[in-house]
């Protein structure tokens, strides 16, 4: 039965895309790529955005993390992030000043929900 609903949910969604792409042109759609990404899979979401027909292309660390990694490089001399997720599965205190960590990070969230789940038993 899930296999059968998520055959449903994908062709729905399949025509639904493919109906906006077809009323309102290949350029009705914006992609916006993942800071997840390995650089392969990258490469690949730009490449299937160029096969929709379109250049509406972006990656959300240009977006969001443009100035932190000015601030990173300059503190230590290279734009990319300072510890792991491991980090702050074993750390004793996080302080999240001036963020909505759950909006805007929800899957860097579920890794201090983790940390306080482990440091709570």
């Amino acid at each position: 039965m899930g296999a059968r609903l998520l055959d449903q949910a994908i062709e729905e969604i399949g025509d639904k895309v493919l109906e906006i792409r077809e009323k309102h042109s290949p350029d009705s759609v914006y992609w916006l790529g993942s800071a997840k990404f390995s650089n392969e899979q990258a490469y690949l979401y730009r490449k299937f955005a160029g096969l929709w027909g379109t250049n509406n292309v972006d990656h959300q660390a240009r977006i969001c993390h443009s100035t932190t990694v000015a601030g990173v490089a300059n503190t230590w001399g290279y734009g990319a992030m300072t510890n792991s997720y491991n980090d702050m599965h074993l750390c004793k205190t996080m302080f999240f000043i001036g963020s909505n960590a759950a909006e805007a990070h929800p899957v860097a969230m579920q890794h201090v929900l983790r940390a306080r789940r482990t440091a709570a038993s």
